[in-house]
């Protein structure tokens, strides 16, 4: 029987066309349809031994036609599988499920349909059950095939999920770090603002430090003056030079920026 990956049968050619009789089972089959069901399923039997799954296959659907059974349609999707045709397998094994759940046969048909699809994990499930209600050497030997196919598909699932967790691991850990640098850049942008409305805070109107001396409101009047005296780095040192002396001037004498707005504030003094 084909089990290897490179010989799976595409879905598209799985099927037969027509689609076969499923069976009425709303008709109550007579003891003439009864006989004659029996007649063709010895008939399908000689098919089989003979090499003719097709004919086989034509027989049980004679048959299903006239008295429907989960043995007739499981012996049909078993036909079909010689056929390789593993969609109408398939169908016939769950139409012979709905009728008889504990159909082993039925179980196993529709496992090795689902393995010639190359659908190894439900394939395992199906002939796992089929065993465990009737077990055989025979589908023993190939259930383990079929294991072995779907372990490696499982394995790789497992191996793909954990890449998938790895790289949603990551993409929360850039999130955390992302908001985390969000939150300092917020953070240092307040405490600039509170910086600069302290510094206002501690400024006269007209932009002029407190405790500067009387007098000093021209040298204010400057809009060059005016716009460095709005800089906070500059105001500061203004604060500090008034308040420290020589030695908090020396401590900005390598500033440009401050030294030149004091040598803006000494050309108007």
């Amino acid at each position: 029987e084909m089990l290897d990956e490179g010989e799976v049968v595409a879905e598209a050619d799985g099927d037969v066309d027509p689609m076969p009789d499923m069976g009425d089972v709303s008709r109550e089959p007579t003891d003439e349809d009864f006989a004659a069901a029996g007649e063709l399923k010895v008939k399908a039997s000689e098919q089989i031994s003979s090499g003719d799954p097709e004919g086989a296959a034509a027989s049980y659907t004679e048959a299903v036609r006239l008295a429907p059974s989960a043995m007739a349609l499981a012996a049909r999707g078993d036909c079909y599988l010689r056929m390789r045709k593993p969609v109408a397998a398939i169908r016939d094994a769950v139409r012979a499920l709905e009728m008889n759940p504990d159909s082993a046969r039925a179980f196993k048909v529709k496992g090795k349909g689902e393995a010639m699809l190359g659908r190894w994990v439900a394939a395992v499930h199906d002939l796992n059950t089929g065993q465990s209600i009737d077990f055989d050497e025979a589908t023993a030997e190939l259930h383990q095939r079929v294991k072995d196919h779907s372990d490696r598909v499982l394995a790789k699932e497992a191996k793909k999920r954990a890449k998938e967790l790895a790289r949603e691991a990551k993409d929360k850990e850039r999130e955390l770090l992302r908001r985390r640098e969000e939150a300092q850049r917020r953070r240092r942008e307040q405490e600039e603002e509170e910086a600069r409305r302290e510094m206002e805070d501690k400024t006269m109107p007209g932009g002029m430090p407190s405790g500067m001396p009387p007098g000093m409101e021209k040298v204010f009047s400057d809009p060059d003056i005016m716009a460095a005296m709005n800089k906070p780095k500059v105001m500061q040192a203004m604060m500090d030079m008034q308040t420290g002396g020589p030695s908090a001037m020396a401590k900005y004498m390598n500033d440009p920026e401050v030294m030149d707005a004091l040598q803006k504030i000494q050309s108007k003094m």
